[in-house]
């Protein structure tokens, strides 16, 4: 039997024991579970890519390289899966949740009509200007667009600050509807002028998740489901950027956002890159968004891809997993392990109040995040927390008239 053949076997080895993993969690924590079908969304196809089409990408490390990756993505997983499993076990309700007394909304419904106003006229007036490539070369060379950056950062928060909200009250008031709807719309029009496929992704399966919470579903269904869209999507996506549905089979279905990030991981083995004071930094620095500081894409860029401009847009591109092999080696498998999971259960807490709507609106929010959270540091565990999940989560709270006790969380 020869290598690749022998390849091919290990991969289909490691993709029956994940997805039994996730069937596993499916049945405690469909929180859990879909986060694993996520993070592995953005491993598999790089596995794949480098050691069977390494021609698709610039980089090469070589045949050992692939392999230290492949073990170490399965000791990962294994870690990830272990402490999910066991804190999947635990079954506590959060009495976080309280009814007013008094109806105090208005301010949170003047706020919302101007965010959805603004972000209307900013996506109008400078409709031009908003394109895939002046996102690239936004912050490249230290060359910032402050406009551009609002106006992203404007329309990444919207489906938090607009649309989930209005969608999880399941209004039934027409003009409601189709504020709703126009948001949706708005939000779409953004995404496909600016070639953010990853966000349209994100805000589907957050708008899927409203959905499927507290139905029946077979995880059968999902996987099925989830392969045709990512299918049918990363065809139909992949000219957002201005690329042609010409290429091979392989370039169409590899070629896309979710390879990228965990070649970092791929570039951080073969390079060898160890610097557990460098991740502490970056953590630590990275925490608040005022202390500034360098993301570890950044400071390892020049090493991977020395001939790449990396831009402000392109910072993202960093799978979690090559921070622990960065903080200390192949030993970092326990790292991902511990960290993703205990970052993922402090979330968790999040769908175990005592208010099942609530429950259900954090629900999708969080899955919505998922896409943006396994191209990042594991540092935006904490980060979405106080910038995104308290604002959208305060802004729900008072538009269907109920009091968060946030200190409750912390019991």
């Amino acid at each position: 039997m020869d290598d690749i053949n022998m390849d091919i076997i290990l991969l289909c080895f490691q993709v029956f024991v994940w997805v039994s993993c996730i069937f596993k969690l499916w049945n405690r924590n469909r929180f859990y579970a879909i986060f694993c079908m996520v993070i592995y969304l953005y491993l598999l196809p790089t596995e794949i890519t480098y050691r069977f089409f390494p021609y698709l990408y610039d980089a090469y490390w070589g045949k050992d390289v692939w392999c230290e990756l492949y073990w170490f993505v399965n000791f990962s997983l294994i870690t990830l899966f272990i402490v999910l499993n066991h804190t999947s076990k635990i079954h506590k309700v959060y009495n976080v949740v309280y009814y007013r007394r008094r109806n105090s909304k208005s301010i949170v419904c003047f706020f919302v009509l101007v965010f959805s106003f603004l972000s209307s006229y900013l996506l109008v007036t400078n409709m031009v200007k908003i394109s895939y490539q002046s996102l690239v070369e936004n912050g490249s060379m230290g060359n910032e667009n402050i406009l551009m950056t609002i106006i992203d950062q404007m329309f990444k928060w919207l489906p938090a600050f607009v649309i989930f909200p209005m969608v999880a009250m399941e209004q039934k008031k027409w003009y409601m509807q189709v504020f709703t709807a126009y948001n949706i719309l708005l939000y779409t029009i953004y995404n496909i002028l600016s070639g953010s496929r990853s966000d349209i992704l994100a805000v589907i399966l957050g708008l899927v998740l409203l959905w499927i919470y507290g139905r029946k579903i077979r995880i059968k269904q999902v996987f099925v489901l989830s392969f045709i869209a990512i299918t049918f999507l990363a065809s139909f996506t992949y000219s957002l950027r201005g690329g042609v549905n010409e290429g091979t089979l392989e370039d169409i279905l590899l070629k896309q956002d979710y390879t990228a990030p965990a070649y970092n991981l791929v570039g951080v083995i073969g390079k060898n890159i160890i610097d557990p004071l460098m991740v502490i930094n970056s953590q630590i620095i990275k925490t608040f968004p005022l202390l500034g500081g360098d993301w570890l894409y950044f400071l390892i860029a020049d090493s991977l891809f020395p001939s790449s401009q990396v831009s402000a847009s392109q910072g993202w591109a960093f799978h979690p997993f090559a921070e622990g092999y960065i903080f200390c080696g192949f030993l970092g498998f326990v790292y991902n392990g511990l960290v993703i999971g205990l970052g993922l259960s402090i979330w968790n807490r999040f769908i175990l109040t005592n208010n099942e709507r609530f429950n259900r609106f954090m629900f999708a929010i969080m899955g919505c995040i998922f896409f943006s959270l396994v191209r990042s540091q594991s540092v935006n565990f904490f980060r979405y927390m106080y910038y995104m999940f308290i604002p959208s989560a305060y802004i729900y709270s008072r538009l269907s008239n109920i009091k968060i006790n946030y200190r409750g969380f912390l019991r």
